[in-house]
């Protein structure tokens, strides 16, 4: 979800495809798979700016156990300053978001993909970098372009209307009649039918 990016970040984040973003030419931060050893520093950053409920440490030392990718850490001369937490999954963890059968905070293994899998789908977990979220998701985005992930539309929960305004400039929409509160999903551009795909009785004709 990108309700921790903060009220201060929605004005940064102007409207653009998520699968269009890249790293900037001049980045302040780098980023890494996390490891377990950055849990208790990860969860520092998140219990001084995130004011909800999230899922406790164990589960995200069992999301980096099934896929190292899961988690990804922010870094900036070194120490690490946020994080982007996701969850990739698999067809059973996208079938129980859609029937509104899957629990954010304490996901089923059975649910996550592997990372030798390809994931059916991603789901957005927790993005937390005070002053550098912006940034740090335009290097995910970046990264998610590998052809292991760019098939693997994206799904979010706001709770928030600065989430939601955030989430809606990068390109996410709600789900209609979606079980999950919140759920937004974004439909990466590889899944998208273009021009040639679209029967010609369905195009405008010209005036």
């Amino acid at each position: 979800m990108f309700t921790s990016i903060g009220p201060d970040a929605v004005g940064k984040i102007h409207p653009a495809e998520f699968d269009l973003l890249c790293a900037p030419k001049n980045p302040r931060i780098s980023i890494r798979p996390a490891k377990v050893d950055d849990i208790d520093e990860i969860y520092r950053i998140i219990h001084g700016n995130v004011s909800f409920a999230v899922a406790p440490p164990d589960v995200m030392r069992f999301a980096i156990a099934i896929n190292r990718n899961n988690i990804v850490a922010f870094l900036r001369h070194g120490e690490i300053v946020g994080v982007y937490a996701m969850l990739m999954l698999s067809v059973r963890g996208l079938e129980a978001i859609l029937v509104g059968d899957f629990d954010g905070r304490d996901p089923h293994g059975s649910q996550l993909a592997t990372r030798l899998e390809r994931p059916a789908a991603i789901y957005q977990w927790l993005v937390v970098a005070p002053g550098l979220a912006a940034e740090g998701v335009m290097h995910v985005a970046a990264l998610l372009q590998h052809p292991h992930y760019r098939a693997a539309n994206l799904y979010m929960r706001s709770f928030s209307q600065a989430g939601a305004r955030i989430s809606t400039a990068l390109g996410f929409q709600p789900v209609p009649g979606a079980a999950l509160k919140g759920l937004h999903r974004y439909v990466r551009l590889t899944n998208r039918p273009t021009v040639a795909d679209v029967p010609t009785h369905a195009l405008p004709r010209a005036a």
